[in-house]
């Protein structure tokens, strides 16, 4: 996926599948997000996961022959709002604390091989299933606990 500078990633009832060879890029400086100059980046994703069908409650879903990272710029991450499951592939997410990470999102799920976050990077996991629209599939759910998590790298 190629989205330049300024480019907006909305999506409502929207679920996300990348593929095994899915790679960000966000400008023409490298093909790796991690290497590009996120001061002269100003990409968003704000993603409403599957209300309906068989990707209900998903938002993203990493193809399980993808074995190689995919990495992301908290930065550019407004919402996540639904699953995001990577059986496979480590999610990596890098920055710094005051860049967001998910922070709009009424609930996120994390379900994969690993998280990994680098340069204090901050992802917020909230839990307001309630508070949402988008179905929480059955076996997910914090049942005792905060109503949030924020992790840090």
């Amino acid at each position: 996926m190629e989205a330049k500078k300024t480019a907006k990633l909305n999506g409502n009832n929207a679920a996300m599948v990348f593929g095994p060879v899915f790679t960000l890029k966000m400008d023409e400086s490298d093909p790796d997000p991690a290497k590009v100059d996120l001061s002269k980046i100003n990409l968003k994703w704000d993603l409403y996961g599957a209300t309906t069908g068989p990707m209900a409650g998903f938002v993203m879903v990493v193809d399980r022959n993808r074995t190689t990272p995919i990495r992301l710029p908290a930065k550019i991450v407004t919402r996540l709002e639904g699953v995001v499951y990577s059986p496979k592939a480590v999610l990596e997410v890098y920055g710094m604390p005051g860049d967001g990470g998910a922070e709009d999102s009424a609930w996120t799920v994390l379900v994969g091989r690993q998280i990994k976050l680098t340069l204090d990077a901050v992802v917020n996991l909230n839990t307001d299933y309630s508070g949402s629209n988008v179905p929480v599939p059955k076996g997910v759910g914090n049942k005792a606990g905060p109503t949030g998590q924020r992790l840090a790298g």
